[in-house]
């Protein structure tokens, strides 16, 4: 998942609340519970959940044990028990803007979005990490369908970006695909493309690239470069699809990124399932 401030920390580990990095366990929490909130068998803890609970065990419960452990069970996309831990550790520090941040990032995880366009908002009003703030409200409204509001909101992202060729390459693939949904022409759009090296958003890259190149035959390989870059690329052709009226191929690539499961928590993913969540029969 891009987190962390405006930076990213999604090529297979997550920053802790100790300021150590964690790898991401190979037991995870499965999708459904998490952001569907379907039951399913629990997950045992991994070996960062033990060392946070005896952390806190040491340490007392405060706002720091809360976050690591918070932390640590995101690390198994353990999003709901992890808002536990936030909401907890605001009880004691109510305006904690690590603990706000977390939660508004773990609701919009397991799929409630509300609570976390609202925790987004409050942030918002701090006028603290403006870029990283306002690009995760864009996305809230993406994600509630609200489409036009996501536009207005991507239009300050991509100002508060235009010196950050890798934010600015995310922010202009989501107001793209806001464009696709709005039935407006995408020129508005492909005519912000900055042609700069990208190294880290190369599957929103490739994506953009498809509504100005039209030749997604020579972005399929490329975009196999590793399960991100896959599904953020994916999701892109989904849209790319739905721009020129091809539907059987739209739901090809969506199903395509439904299956890429190793990265569904990634933003691209999210767009996934949220699409998922309004329209069940979507991918059939």
């Amino acid at each position: 998942m891009c987190d962390e401030n405006g930076k990213c920390a999604c090529c297979g580990s997550t920053l802790l609340a100790n300021g150590k990095r964690g790898k991401l366990p190979a037991v995870r929490a499965s999708y459904l519970s998490e952001f569907f909130g379907e039951t399913t068998a629990p997950v045992a803890d991994s070996d960062d959940v033990i060392e946070a609970r005896k952390s806190m065990m040491r340490n007392g419960e405060k706002p720091n044990t809360l976050l690591y452990l918070a932390s640590a069970l995101c690390l198994q996309f353990r999003y709901r028990e992890a808002i536990d831990c936030c909401l907890k550790a605001l009880e004691y520090e109510p305006n904690g803007y690590r603990a706000k941040r977390m939660l508004a990032m773990r609701y919009m995880s397991s799929g409630q979005i509300d609570k976390s366009l609202s925790a987004f908002t409050d942030l918002e009003k701090r006028g603290l990490d403006m870029l990283d703030v306002e690009y995760r409200i864009s996305l809230c409204h993406f994600y509630k369908g609200d489409y036009a509001s996501a536009k207005t909101s991507l239009l300050k992202t991509l100002d508060l970006a235009k010196d950050n060729p890798e934010m600015h390459i995310a922010t202009l693939y989501w107001y793209i695909l806001c464009l696709v949904h709005l039935g407006e022409d995408v020129k508005d759009g492909v005519a912000l493309y900055q042609n700069v090296k990208i190294s880290h958003h190369v599957g929103y890259d490739l994506a953009v690239r498809l509504f100005i190149d039209k030749t997604p035959e020579d972005q399929e390989e490329q975009s196999k470069e590793n399960a991100l870059t896959r599904i953020m690329y994916l999701l892109g052709l989904y849209h790319y699809y739905l721009s020129i009226g091809d539907l059987d191929k739209a739901k090809s690539s969506f199903n395509d990124a439904l299956a890429c499961d190793e990265y569904w928590p990634s933003f691209s993913g999210l767009g996934i399932l949220y699409l998922l969540k309004q329209n069940p029969n979507i991918a059939k």
